[in-house]
């Protein structure tokens, strides 16, 4: 019999993030967390293959040397959806940043800062169903 390690999706409602990104951004935070981005990544395009658009921030602290590792990990097709910011992602929540970098962050940002979700780590069937909707809901709400 084979056993996973089993997840739960962390999720925080009505955060509050010290950022100028609006929409659907991801926040990475080290290299081993490219699964997780992966697996947002691809179930984003597979769910909004025209929009809205994906933001991919790595917050990347001044002197990481594995930072010129990046270009080896992802096609440079990732790149032209990725920024690298050294400055930290902030919150009135304690638990944004995640404490293991693996962990990667999916958030829906509204302007002003305001974030509806943010999710922490792969997403549960349940979780993504739910960041999909509000995804849903706020691209509605950018159509003319």
């Amino acid at each position: 019999m084979l056993w996973r390690t089993s997840y739960q999706t962390e999720i925080y409602r009505d955060v509050r993030l010290a950022v100028e990104e609006t929409g659907v951004v991801l926040y990475a935070f080290h290299p081993l967390g490219h699964t997780e981005l992966g697996i947002w990544m691809r179930l984003l395009e597979e769910a909004f293959p025209t929009g809205p658009s994906v933001q991919v921030q790595w917050i990347i602290p001044a002197g990481a040397l594995w930072r010129r590792e990046l270009p080896e990990i992802f096609p440079p097709s990732m790149w032209a959806k990725m920024s690298i910011s050294a400055t930290a992602l902030e919150s009135e929540t304690p638990k944004i940043p995640p404490v293991d970098p693996q962990r990667v962050c999916a958030a829906l940002v509204h302007p002003g800062g305001l974030a509806e979700f943010v999710m922490i780590g792969p997403p549960t069937e349940e979780a993504w169903d739910e960041f999909r909707l509000a995804v849903e809901r706020f691209g509605a709400n950018l159509a003319p």
